[in-house]
């Protein structure tokens, strides 16, 4: 689908087409990237891009005023794969996090490292993946945004407030 979006799209000159690929944000929204790895006692770890919306949806509007269009792959630049992500989380967040590698298979979905230049030549100060996953989980840390799935009484204070 997103191919023949981008097909469609090809056509208009003033659109801006932000790649938003693995979101990661210290909400811990359950569809969230982290909060799936953290549901899985095995996991597959190769080196990708992701999108750390903390830090790229503030640029959406400066993008704009920039005139910035065309495909742009939002992604913070470089790359970090699972296993160093949930090792963040537990020296961060939980130190009770645990789980176990698999050999990487034949995964229906694609691993990469997206070229990030046409975002860092505009806004260079955005962090590097690894750096901005730390802040995540810092901010989650201090806002006390993870529940385990073990702590459904806590959930329900939390939606009652």
């Amino acid at each position: 689908m997103r191919i023949e979006l981008e097909k469609l799209l090809e056509n208009f000159t003033n659109v801006l087409n932000l790649r938003i690929v693995y979101p990661i944000s210290d909400d811990m929204h359950p569809k969230m990237v982290v909060s799936k790895l953290l549901k899985y006692p095995k996991i597959m770890s190769v080196p990708t891009s992701f999108t750390v919306v903390d830090d790229l949806f503030p640029l959406i509007p400066k993008m704009a005023e920039k005139g910035m269009t065309g495909p742009v792959n939002f992604t913070n630049p470089g790359v970090v794969d699972h296993d160093t992500i949930l090792t963040i989380f537990r020296d961060t967040v939980d130190p009770s996090c645990s789980w176990e590698l698999a050999e990487p298979g034949s995964g229906k979905r694609p691993n990469c490292e997206l070229d990030t230049t046409k975002m860092t030549s505009e806004f260079p100060e955005i962090p590097h993946v690894k750096d901005a996953v730390r802040a995540v989980f810092e901010r989650v840390k201090a806002n006390g945004t993870y529940l385990k799935a073990e702590e459904p009484e806590k959930k329900r204070a939390r939606t009652n407030e």
